[in-house]
């Protein structure tokens, strides 16, 4: 497809005349237009892009009146997407659609912006709110940009003091284009695919002329292998370069391609960058060594850089900081705090830690740029910390609990409990085994609240929300490997939902989680899932495995009046300067810290998935010897309430039902029944038998034939028993909840088997 200018920056609109701009009555119409089609549209500064209201985009369902003269924003959010082309180059177009824009508009919306660009419109699934996709011209310069959420667009009849935004065509006869999860994921992976290649299709297409594609495809994929670009992404590069530059024999370029990554040949047989310059000239050469990181004076090698949010080198700990012009790695030197722009570590300590090859030159990782700045999806330390007089662990831990309580309404068990975990994350790379913790409630109980100011204290908190698509979390927790928070995670689907099984995994080192490309069976993304997390949700997990590595607290309505409804202004600063100091005190203490020497409490009675919970959060009594004892007594109040909440998982109340069908006395005979079927539970769950059966076996029950008398007739019923006494121990410690009892029952004879051992001091097993 040849290239062609866009001719139509700037000019006005037919639709619309030339001096109806934005509060007139034909404005108004405008907005009845976005409304309708699921914008919320929200005022802009007349002239320019700056939005007229504050957090706009926690007020997505909202639109808002438009002043006279303002300009007007379109709210990406609830299904609408958008990709923002800023540049009128032609070639950049032509690379990313094979139709030309006013094509398109027939497809779905596009319009034209005072630059010369150009915005499209996609509709997609709600629920998926992934991470923005920037792509850079070969200049560095960031031309392309795609929203999902969290982003606005200026539109007609917005102007600027020169020009305004336009449609292509009418748009209240054009639908928006509706891509399905499949159709998304599909335009999501080009994008991601014109993110990493855009700047070096741009650079080669001009030169891709014919009597040079013959060898200039070979020196191409050559300099491709040598960059250590796979052959698949060769392949996908050459073909593009062909179907822009209208090169009709791409089958030949693709065999260059695959016979130069051919494993037959070595490759210092082939020639890469220092071609380029004979094949497509110097400026391209040039252009190319920089896209593909070689170095200068023709050295084929690629500087190697990797970007950490943290790493530890020779027991030191380096935490990526933000500063007011940009990122640097803390750290400690002589009790003091100091800052550095890269490091080359000789050999790592903790390999985990770095993730690669411990010879690269590493630098601090950045947060994603937004219209307004940084986005805030972590937070983490700033240059304050440099200020901070080093805290004792007593003095930061009631600092912690104290600023916890004055914007929490919790017990103060509830309110320890988030402290402990708070200061765990920042060692928790330390150890092999993470705890999750598990807020659980109903709507309007508080859970959001808990969460943002716990997790605000937490290690490097990254932020996705429950209605984020599952790939958009993985991708996040797997750049920053922070403490990973998510709200209202009603998670459903048991052990084949895949966060679900991400989070199984998570909760121990060294188990990656492998995502399948629903376009491509071959490909496959590795994450790392190992990370403390914070979860809100309203309704336990269906997975007990799942269940059981949570640490879970069910909040309840605010009655204290003393904690603020809405937090106020301050509470940025002050957590922010909070976490600071827990992130100097980590500095500190991290050489102090052994993940091997955890502390065992088997000698309180706690069930052992209780103890493997807790023994990862006692590393930090190293270096706090006063909380030993009240973390203690705080594990034994947990015990009970993890009786109190399992109890009331599908299991639970099962086994509970099975219980009090067992006991109860019947209303004509006046005595207990002789057996427990299947049947009598369901009919009281509302649900089959053999989900019943199914639930009671996980638990420990087995099933048995009982010869019962009805009616003076022998009767044959298939009944749920038990045949140990161990066996009902276990039970009843994990299922029965009765705070009125001790928790100690007896079996009931419905429930006991023909073959039950019994447990006696004298006889330890005697039938």
């Amino acid at each position: 497809m040849k290239p062609t200018k866009n001719k139509n920056a700037g000019k006005i609109n037919k639709h619309f005349g030339e001096n109806e701009g934005v509060g007139n009555a034909k404005a108004k119409e405008w907005v009845s237009l976005y409304t309708k089609a699921g914008f919320s549209v929200i005022p802009i500064k007349h002239g320019g892009k700056t939005p007229l209201v504050k957090e706009w985009n926690k007020k997505t369902n909202k639109t808002f009146d438009i002043p006279e003269g303002a300009n007007v924003g379109l709210v990406l959010s609830g299904g609408l997407a958008g990709l923002d082309i800023d540049t009128d180059d032609p070639l950049i177009w032509n690379i990313l659609y094979n139709k030309a824009p006013q094509l398109l508009g027939e497809k779905t919306w596009v319009s034209i912006t005072p630059s010369g660009g150009y915005h499209i419109y996609y509709r997609i699934p709600p629920e998926i709110k992934d991470e923005p996709i920037f792509a850079k011209d070969k200049d560095g310069k960031r031309i392309v940009e795609f929203y999902t959420h969290d982003r606005f667009f200026v539109e007609e009849p917005s102007s600027t003091n020169k020009s305004r935004w336009q449609w292509i065509r009418p748009i209240e006869e054009v639908e928006i284009a509706r891509h399905d999860q499949k159709q998304y994921e599909v335009l999501r992976d080009y994008l991601l695919f014109c993110q990493k290649y855009l700047s070096l299709i741009q650079t080669i297409v001009p030169s891709w002329v014919e009597g040079v594609r013959h060898d200039g495809g070979r020196v191409l994929a050559g300099a491709l292998r040598k960059a250590e670009i796979s052959k698949k992404d060769a392949r996908a590069i050459t073909k593009r370069i062909c179907e822009v530059a209208g090169d009709n024999e791409v089958a030949d370029r693709l065999r260059a391609v695959d016979d130069t990554f051919s494993r037959k040949k070595p490759l210092k047989e082939i020639k890469g960058i220092s071609g380029i310059k004979e094949a497509f000239g110097e400026d391209a050469e040039r252009d190319l060594s920089k896209i593909l990181g070689f170095r200068e004076k023709g050295k084929e090698k690629k500087e190697e850089v990797l970007f950490l949010p943290y790493f530890e080198d020779k027991g030191r700990l380096y935490l990526d900081v933000q500063m007011s012009d940009g990122y640097k790695f803390a750290y400690l030197n002589d009790g003091k705090v100091k800052f550095i722009d890269d490091l080359q570590p000789d050999k790592p300590d903790k390999p985990d830690l770095l993730t690669r090859r411990p010879k690269k030159n590493i630098k601090p990782k950045e947060l994603p740029i937004g219209r307004d700045g940084p986005c805030p999806i972590v937070k983490l330390p700033t240059e304050e910390i440099k200020d901070l007089a080093i805290p004792t662990a007593e003095a930061l831990f009631k600092e912690i609990t104290a600023h916890l309580r004055q914007y929490i309404d919790a017990p103060e068990k509830d309110i320890e409990l988030f402290g402990y975990y708070a200061l765990f994350t920042w060692f928790y790379r330390k150890v092999s085994v993470v705890p999750y913790f598990r807020l659980l409630a109903d709507t309007g109980k508080g859970k959001s609240r808990i969460k943002k100011v716990v997790g605000d204290l937490c290690f490097y908190p990254t932020y996705a929300g429950g209605s984020s698509s599952y790939s958009g979390m993985f991708r996040y927790n797997e750049q920053w490997h922070g403490t990973l928070i998510i709200d209202e995670a009603d998670i459903r689907g048991g052990e084949e939902n895949k966060f679900v099984k991400y989070l199984n995994l998570g909760f121990e080192s060294g188990q990656p989680f492998i995502l399948t490309n629903k376009q491509d069976p071959t490909r496959q993304e590795f994450f790392d899932p190992f990370s403390p997390k914070i979860i809100a949700m309203r309704k336990p997990f269906n997975d007990n495995a799942t269940e059981g590595r949570c640490l879970s607290v069910s909040p309840h309505e605010r009655t204290n009046k003393g904690i603020p409804i809405m937090l106020p202004p301050e509470y940025e600063k002050t957590a922010e300067r909070l976490r600071n100091k827990i992130a100097l005190f980590t500095m500190v203490n991290w050489p102090k810290v052994d993940g091997s020497k955890m502390i065992s409490y088997d000698n309180l009675g706690i069930e052992p998935r209780l103890q493997q919970l807790a023994m990862p959060l006692s590393i930090v009594f190293q270096v706090w010897e006063e909380g030993k004892e009240r973390f203690r007594e705080y594990l034994k109040y947990r015990q009970e309430e993890i009786k109190k909440i399992r109890s009331q998982s599908w299991e639970g109340a099962i086994f509970n039902l099975a219980y009090e069908l067992a006991t109860e006395l019947d209303d004509e005979t006046g005595k207990k029944p002789k057996y427990v079927g299947s049947r009598m539970i369901a009919k009281k769950m509302g649900t089959t038998s053999k989900t019943v059966g199914d639930a009671l076996r996980s638990i420990g029950f087995e099933r048995e034939s009982k010869y019962i008398i009805i009616d003076e007739k022998q009767r044959h019923r298939q009944s749920w028993v038990v045949n140990s006494h161990q066996a009902w121990e276990e039970i009843i410690s994990r299922y029965y909840y009765n705070p009125e009892d001790d928790g100690s029952i007896d079996v009931p004879d419905a429930l006991r088997g023909s073959k039950f051992i019994k447990h006696t001091p004298d006889h330890p097993f005697q039938i």
